[in-house]
């Protein structure tokens, strides 16, 4: 199976692929101790060649989002689900991960931010966290190279875990 090796910092951003994500997720304590976990998940889609059932948009590429708060203690959850995003036309011309986005609703709406700030930190942003985090190991690579074969389409895929 044929491969294409997996690059920091260029393979964090985007690709012409027929759908991708930047994803992260976790669990959090505040000052008092207080536990919560999180995901915040951006999804980018070649809307030719994905069939996206609830997204029907007049452009090639599409961008959607989901992110979710959950307080552990109150028993409390706090979801965003947002079937079209808006993509500013700076994100992904950083040479470090960058993505600023928008997700308009009834409500109004909200600026989201995916962001690589230096070499193992990253941002989040939502309605609900703003978070810096850094990463501590080194990237895992799926199957040890990065790369998944789902025939017919290959894709590769990592994890920053301990985040």
């Amino acid at each position: 199976m044929k491969y294409k090796k997996i690059k920091f910092p260029q393979d964090e951003s985007a690709h012409n692929n027929i759908i991708e994500w930047w994803y992260f997720n976790g669990n959090l304590k505040d000052k008092k101790g207080n536990k919560y976990a999180f995901m915040d998940c951006l999804f980018k889609a070649d809307v030719n060649k994905v069939k996206i059932p609830f997204l029907k948009v007049p452009f090639k590429t599409a961008y959607f989002s989901h992110s979710l708060l959950s307080d552990i203690k109150e028993n409390k959850f706090y979801p965003e689900v947002n079937p079209l995003s808006i993509v500013s036309t700076d994100s992904f011309s950083k040479p470090l991960l960058f993505i600023n986005y928008t997700s308009p609703s009834l409500e109004g709406y909200t600026n989201y931010i995916i962001e690589k700030l230096e070499k193992s930190k990253y941002r989040i942003k939502t309605k609900n966290i703003d978070l810096i985090m850094t990463s501590t190991k080194k990237p895992v690579l799926t199957g040890g190279k990065g790369f998944v074969d789902l025939k017919p389409e290959k894709t590769s895929y990592y994890s920053l875990t301990n985040l």
